[in-house]
């Protein structure tokens, strides 16, 4: 908006390091939300999306407890900023705060129901911790707070040190290496292409009712694990094998149902395979 509309937004950006940016109008914010009373700043904010978290399966197994202190510390912190600039926030909490599917596809006024036996939990949990923190102030201090819980977001940036699924699946692609599941892949998934989701997340900030909760989906996206790797390989001109000891994953789908967001005038531009060629576009 402000390259070709000249709009003269001020955007402020939290990092865990010291960073400049080129362009007058960004501003970074050195701190670390995992430590309480960190995020200090003094300036004033009309509007604050709020999704920092770790996204990486890896650092659930080796750091649970930090994948936790992060959400909740970090979404007190920004929530208290907000009470001082009297701002508006959006949360950005995860389509895996349901669980998984049984016999249609999560909605809005589907419950979460997470099953904390495993340090896996963190991350759903701790999603879901926070949004009874948005909640919580919300009521408290009469603040316009909204929640969006995108599906699995795929893209081109994804770390190369990620470890998830899809980001393994595209430096294979990339590098021209056959995919190898451990797994059948039967595991049902709501992919959302990142620009879909990014444009989703503007358009509730712009539009959303106070209060109210979205699901981030691509209705013409939905498919199992198995399959994203497939048409990855399609485009790429690669295979995908089946490794000898692969399992097969009992009641762990995850879809999620966009009718909500899509009454409030959203929609998705990218299936699956158009998504993915943008991917492989991009990071060739």
């Amino acid at each position: 908006l402000n390259k070709t509309h000249n709009s003269n937004v001020k955007i402020f950006a939290t990092a865990t390091s010291a960073r400049h940016s080129p362009d007058s109008n960004i501003t970074y914010i050195q701190c670390d939300l995992s430590i309480p009373n960190t995020f200090n700043s003094t300036h004033k904010f009309d509007r604050i999306i709020h999704a920092a978290g770790p996204t990486d399966p890896k650092i659930y197994a080796q750091n649970p407890a930090g994948v936790m202190k992060t959400n909740i510390i970090g979404t007190m912190q920004i929530l208290d900023t907000a009470i001082k600039s009297n701002a508006q926030v959006l949360f950005i909490s995860s389509g895996e705060v349901y669980g998984n599917n049984t016999d249609h596809a999560f909605t809005e006024q589907d419950k979460c129901t997470i099953d904390t036996r495993t340090a896996r939990a963190c991350y759903p949990a701790a999603k879901a911790a926070c949004e009874a923190l948005c909640q919580s102030y919300a009521n408290m201090h009469d603040l316009h707070i909204n929640i969006v819980r995108p599906g699995f977001v795929y893209g081109p940036n994804i770390s190369d040190t990620s470890s998830r699924v899809n980001a393994y699946f595209l430096r294979s692609a990339i590098s021209g290496t056959n995919i190898v599941l451990n797994s059948y892949g039967n595991q049902k998934r709501t992919w959302v292409y990142v620009a879909d989701t990014a444009s989703a997340i503007l358009h509730v900030l712009l539009n959303a009712p106070r209060g109210e909760i979205y699901n981030i989906a691509a209705p013409q996206s939905v498919a199992t694990i198995y399959e994203h790797a497939c048409e990855l390989a399609n485009i790429t001109g690669i295979n995908v094998e089946i490794a000898p000891n692969a399992t097969m994953a009992a009641n762990a789908d995850s879809v999620l149902d966009a009718t909500k967001l899509t009454t409030l005038g959203w929609r998705a531009h990218y299936d699956l395979a158009t998504g993915l060629k943008h991917c492989v576009l991009l990071k060739r």
